[in-house]
Protein backbone atom coordinates (compact mmCIF):
# COMPACT_ATOMS: atom_id res chain seq x y z
CA UNK A 1 0.00 0.00 0.00
CA UNK A 2 0.72 3.57 -1.17
CA UNK A 3 0.98 5.91 2.23
CA UNK A 4 -0.86 8.46 0.03
CA UNK A 5 -3.49 6.26 -0.73
CA UNK A 6 -3.82 5.72 2.55
CA UNK A 7 -6.72 7.64 4.91
CA UNK A 8 -7.68 7.75 8.43
CA UNK A 9 -10.39 6.69 10.43
CA UNK A 10 -12.05 9.83 10.98
CA UNK A 11 -12.15 10.58 7.22
CA UNK A 12 -12.99 7.03 6.17
CA UNK A 13 -15.89 7.69 8.44
CA UNK A 14 -16.45 10.63 6.75
CA UNK A 15 -16.09 9.20 2.99
CA UNK A 16 -18.82 6.59 4.46
CA UNK A 17 -21.13 9.14 6.38
CA UNK A 18 -20.77 7.23 9.62
CA UNK A 19 -18.84 7.41 12.82
CA UNK A 20 -15.59 6.42 13.61
CA UNK A 21 -16.53 4.39 16.09
CA UNK A 22 -18.18 2.27 12.95
CA UNK A 23 -15.53 2.31 10.52
CA UNK A 24 -13.30 0.63 13.79
CA UNK A 25 -15.83 -1.94 14.17
CA UNK A 26 -15.96 -2.76 10.14
CA UNK A 27 -12.26 -2.86 10.87
CA UNK A 28 -12.60 -5.95 13.53
CA UNK A 29 -15.29 -7.92 11.95
CA UNK A 30 -12.85 -8.16 8.50
CA UNK A 31 -15.15 -6.05 6.55
CA UNK A 32 -12.85 -3.18 6.43
CA UNK A 33 -9.45 -4.13 5.69
CA UNK A 34 -7.09 -1.87 7.70
CA UNK A 35 -3.25 -1.23 8.65
CA UNK A 36 -2.77 -0.23 11.96
CA UNK A 37 0.47 1.72 11.81
CA UNK A 38 1.28 2.95 15.67
CA UNK A 39 -2.15 3.76 17.45
CA UNK A 40 -3.75 4.48 14.25
CA UNK A 41 -5.79 2.45 11.61
CA UNK A 42 -5.19 3.56 8.30
CA UNK A 43 -7.41 2.33 5.30
CA UNK A 44 -6.96 2.04 1.75
CA UNK A 45 -8.73 4.76 -0.64
CA UNK A 46 -9.30 1.53 -2.80
CA UNK A 47 -10.66 -0.81 -0.45
CA UNK A 48 -12.84 2.61 1.03
CA UNK A 49 -14.28 2.76 -2.73
CA UNK A 50 -15.17 -1.03 -2.54
CA UNK A 51 -16.86 -0.67 0.49
CA UNK A 52 -20.56 0.33 -0.04
CA UNK A 53 -22.73 2.47 2.79
CA UNK A 54 -24.88 -0.73 3.15
CA UNK A 55 -21.96 -2.26 5.02
CA UNK A 56 -22.33 0.35 7.83
CA UNK A 57 -24.62 -0.99 10.13
CA UNK A 58 -27.30 1.69 10.35
CA UNK A 59 -28.94 2.51 14.29
CA UNK A 60 -29.54 -0.11 16.93
CA UNK A 61 -30.90 -3.52 15.37
CA UNK A 62 -34.46 -4.19 16.20
CA UNK A 63 -36.02 -6.23 18.86
CA UNK A 64 -37.86 -8.91 18.52
CA UNK A 65 -41.52 -7.04 20.18
CA UNK A 66 -40.39 -4.11 17.67
CA UNK A 67 -39.93 -6.57 14.50
CA UNK A 68 -43.53 -7.93 15.59
CA UNK A 69 -44.99 -5.29 16.01
CA UNK A 70 -44.45 -3.45 12.85
CA UNK A 71 -45.25 -7.00 10.90
CA UNK A 72 -48.70 -6.51 12.43
CA UNK A 73 -48.91 -2.70 11.37
CA UNK A 74 -48.09 -4.22 7.83
CA UNK A 75 -50.67 -6.47 7.52
CA UNK A 76 -52.98 -3.71 9.25
CA UNK A 77 -53.77 -6.32 12.06
CA UNK A 78 -54.06 -4.32 15.46
CA UNK A 79 -51.15 -4.37 17.56
CA UNK A 80 -50.60 -7.07 20.36
CA UNK A 81 -48.34 -5.25 23.05
CA UNK A 82 -48.33 -1.76 24.25
CA UNK A 83 -45.32 0.20 22.92
CA UNK A 84 -43.12 2.37 24.92
CA UNK A 85 -42.76 5.60 23.56
CA UNK A 86 -39.50 5.46 21.82
CA UNK A 87 -40.44 2.42 20.08
CA UNK A 88 -43.62 3.85 19.19
CA UNK A 89 -42.09 6.42 17.33
CA UNK A 90 -39.49 4.13 15.90
CA UNK A 91 -43.11 1.98 14.50
CA UNK A 92 -44.44 5.41 13.10
CA UNK A 93 -41.05 6.48 11.32
CA UNK A 94 -40.27 2.87 10.26
CA UNK A 95 -43.91 2.52 8.57
CA UNK A 96 -43.94 6.64 6.95
CA UNK A 97 -40.29 5.43 5.41
CA UNK A 98 -40.56 4.51 1.91
CA UNK A 99 -39.84 1.40 0.93
CA UNK A 100 -36.86 1.78 -1.47
CA UNK A 101 -35.46 4.32 1.37
CA UNK A 102 -36.21 1.16 4.22
CA UNK A 103 -34.30 -1.77 1.98
CA UNK A 104 -31.30 0.00 2.63
CA UNK A 105 -31.04 0.58 6.64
Amino acid sequence: MDLGDLVSVKIAAERLACSPVQVRHLISLGKLPAERLGHQWLISSAELQRTTRSTVPVGRPMGQRQAWEILAALENRPHAESLHRQEQARLKSYLETPREQARHR
